[in-house]
């Protein structure tokens, strides 16, 4: 567990917002070059966030993306402190958090300009200081007991497997029965697990992840999985188009960055009602969700929606050329995280985040 990702913030901002053409359309199989100049400037949204998170001015093409008006005169939800969703905001010395998050695993480190060129430090910052949300971090393997998890309502699961600093793959965790166990009553429960995968090349990565998913419907496949229109201004993700934005999950979204990730198959066998968010291009999905009990999973097919390149636009892959035409004004990486956060913690209003780019859940 590292302490510096156990800051508490609190921090209400109302954002209201007008959406003007949202368009997007389900992409072609098949990992395409990646070209190191600037790409089609018309999937470009209405500007970007600066070095510290927020909205950058400039303009953006409207024919497809987001344009956003803020008006922050307004109180958020849920800002009374009041209990919300079940629970109640806990407030210590250090301050008051109303989403309690376990990262369980080790972040990614092939995001853009290979090994070490990118990391995930926008993401952990953005957790830890613009959402009413508190994340304990856990790259050693935690023991998944009821007493570890009743401390969490939202569990991320990221590279299951010892990673050495050198970016060697290690050993793959390995989960007991009781374990699963554990996780799926905690579900059951009210309890929010989200699952990210993509992290290597061998495909092993997925068998901790299935482990833990044999609750669900849910199951990560030896693939790969990308986009469309790879982009070099894009630290090189493609672009995942096709969101249903009629689901919890796919709310506002048009696209996100993606690259080389794995594909979720749906049984649908589990008993419960999943619902494909995005699908992927060729087979399987992409993103899915489903509730079970009285919690919710989400399971994603990759990891660049956790890299620094992604969230701020900032790589040394990426040219001063590509103005306009970069990560955080081609895609909706905040929102993708709101949205799944939110869903994860049964709907909680008062989870909220300091950034203009999000367009808040109608209530």
């Amino acid at each position: 567990m590292r302490p510096n990702l156990l800051q508490r913030s609190i921090a209400y901002l109302a954002v209201n917002v007008t959406v003007v053409a949202l368009a997007g359309a389900c992409a072609s199989p098949g990992r395409e070059a990646l070209p190191g100049i600037a790409g089609d400037a018309g999937s470009g949204g209405a500007g970007g966030m600066d070095a510290s998170g927020m909205m950058a001015t400039g303009p953006g093409d409207a024919g497809a993306g987001l344009v956003l008006s803020v008006d922050a005169g307004d109180s958020a939800a849920g800002d009374d402190g009041a209990s919300d969703a079940g629970r109640a905001q806990v407030c210590t010395d250090a301050g008051c958090t109303c989403i309690r998050i376990a990262s369980i695993g080790h972040e990614g480190i092939w995001g853009a300009c290979g090994m070490y060129g990118d990391s995930t430090s926008a993401f952990e910052t953005w957790l830890d200081t613009q959402s009413t949300a508190t994340v304990d971090s856990y790259t050693t393997k935690p023991t998944l007991t009821p007493g570890f998890l009743s401390q969490y309502d939202v569990i991320l699961l990221q590279w299951l497997r010892d990673v050495s600093d050198g970016g060697s793959d290690g050993d793959l965790w390995q989960f007991s029965s009781g374990e699963v166990a554990a996780l799926a009553a905690w579900v059951e429960g009210g309890g929010g697990l989200i699952a990210l995968s993509g992290y290597d090349g061998d495909g092993q990565e997925v068998t901790p992840l299935n482990a833990l998913l044999s609750f669900t419907d849910f199951a990560y496949q030896m693939d790969g999985t990308n986009g469309s229109d790879c982009n070099g201004c894009w630290g090189g993700a493609c672009a995942l188009t096709g969101w249903d934005m009629s689901t919890p999950i796919g709310a506002h979204i048009t696209q996100v960055g993606l690259q080389f990730g794995r594909s979720i198959s749906i049984a649908g066998d589990a008993g419960h009602s999943p619902t494909v968010d995005c699908p992927c291009p060729g087979v399987n999905a992409c993103a899915a969700h489903e509730d079970i009990g009285k919690g919710h999973v989400f399971t994603y097919t990759d990891e660049w929606v956790t890299y620094t390149s992604q969230w701020l636009g900032t790589s040394a892959c990426i040219s001063s050329s590509c103005t306009g035409d970069t990560p955080e004004n081609a895609f909706q990486v905040p929102q993708f995280w709101y949205n799944a956060i939110r869903y994860a913690s049964s709907s909680a209003t008062c989870f909220v985040i300091q950034n203009p780019t999000i367009i808040p859940a109608l209530q």
